[in-house]
């Protein structure tokens, strides 16, 4: 079916307890924190292909219905739109910068290339979002899938594009130049030992000067995350960290589909979360990291994460949006 999609803005007052609070929501990932007073929610146009909506802050991302108490103050769409581009499949927001992600969206002949778009709030006059820029991979061709994942934090956006190369995957990072407000595409990275398939930037995050993408089909479907920072190999240089794989995670064979550990993946200051949502059986599971576990910035398994109460097939996939472990761990730092 083809669809048309948006982003509809709601704007929704939030009390200091229900900022500090949240709103408990599914199983193991706990906590969701309303941080920003601006709910991002993308939808379809038409029936049959509804999309959740979908908010991130920094690194973070959160799914939430919405809200009776809001209200609509604006619609955003592409100028470019066509028919099955998805357009807010995927959003991210850090202050008055909003990114979407548009994963089918055609460039030229390029089928599925993708894109995203940058709206930026106040232009012209209060609560207004206006389009900024459109932003493609530089090397971008048909089936890349660019955007499916969008991360932003600051002066800094990530975009993944897990259809790259035969699907080995690559994520493309962004600055503005504050001087001009261009977002100019710095560097793309890819997994250091990527392989056709991996999926490498299938989820994305961002916190500060580091970056966590998932690879969940890596290593026969059993998965992995990869950890980049700025300054690594040099000044902005956005080299290669580490690579984890949980040592309990198994790939794919005769039964099991693998884990797809990397599927989902958030970064809060020092601490990581990475799913695993089809281990043990699709019970699912998720692993904490903590930079100086183990040593100094070696970035160790400090806890893995298991439903009490987990059964075949539920899947740690209800822990897709992971920002509420993160902000439980450092309320009172992450209040907007």
């Amino acid at each position: 079916m083809q669809t048309l999609a948006s982003v509809t803005l709601k704007l929704r007052t939030l009390s200091l307890y229900q900022k500090l609070f949240g709103l408990v929501l599914i199983g193991i990932i706990g906590a969701l924190i309303w941080r920003h007073p601006t709910i991002a929610h993308g939808r379809s146009e038409l029936p049959g292909k509804g999309m959740g909506a979908r908010l991130a802050g920094g690194s973070a991302s959160h799914s939430m219905a919405a809200s009776p108490a809001a209200s609509e103050i604006m619609k955003l769409v592409a100028s470019d739109r066509a028919a099955d581009d998805e357009f807010g499949v995927y959003l991210a927001l850090s202050g008055d910068i909003l990114v979407v992600g548009a994963h089918q969206h055609d460039v030229g002949s390029n089928g599925n290339q993708g894109a995203a778009y940058i709206f930026e709030r106040n232009q012209g006059e209060p609560d207004n979002w206006s389009f900024l820029s459109k932003l493609t991979g530089s090397d971008g061709a048909a089936e890349n899938y660019f955007g499916a994942t969008v991360a932003i934090e600051g002066d800094t956006i990530v975009v993944g594009g897990y259809g790259n190369d035969s699907s080995k995957g690559a994520v493309y990072v962004f600055e503005r130049n504050q001087s001009t407000n261009n977002w100019g595409e710095i560097k793309k990275l890819t997994a250091s030992d990527g392989l056709a398939g991996d999926d490498f930037g299938r989820s994305v995050a961002i916190s500060g000067d580091t970056v966590i993408i998932g690879s969940p089909l890596d290593d026969d479907g059993r998965g992995s995350a990869y950890i980049y920072d700025r300054n690594q190999g040099g000044a902005n240089n956005w080299g290669e960290v580490k690579k984890l794989v949980p040592a309990d995670s198994e790939p794919r064979d005769a039964v099991e589909p693998g884990d797809a550990v990397g599927r989902w993946v958030a970064i809060y200051n020092n601490t990581i979360v990475v799913t695993a949502p089809q281990q043990a059986s699709s019970r699912g599971a998720a692993y904490i990291y903590d930079r100086d576990q183990g040593g100094t910035n070696n970035w160790g398994l400090a806890k893995k994460l298991l439903a009490s109460d987990s059964a075949v097939g539920d899947s740690l996939e209800m822990g897709w949006r992971l920002r509420a472990i993160l902000s439980s761990l450092a309320l009172p730092e992450t209040m907007g």
